[in-house]
């Protein structure tokens, strides 16, 4: 559909919270990985969005959970990421 922002789908994936220009804030559900049916707030401020959460149980000790959308705006698992260290 030529002239639709792409972030139509996401709207569908969760609850809409808070908007502004600049920003969209929504709840989504977690599916697949350590997460998976856990719900998280995230902000949309970008065309690639994703959101990585700290996760005790993921792959690294300390680590992060990455989710990001898939083409119909639900937000699955992408992999673990280790903890930054200084």
């Amino acid at each position: 559909m030529a002239g639709r922002p792409s972030v139509i789908g996401l709207y569908l994936s969760g609850q809409k919270s808070e908007m502004s220009d600049d920003t969209i804030s929504i709840t989504v559900e977690l599916h697949g990985g350590p997460l998976d049916g856990q719900t998280t707030s995230v902000t949309l401020t970008d065309e690639d969005p994703w959101v990585a959460l700290p996760n005790n149980g993921c792959t690294f000790p300390g680590g992060s959970s990455i989710y990001a959308p898939d083409t119909n705006g639900r937000w699955v698992w992408q992999d673990d990421q280790p903890a930054d260290t200084p």
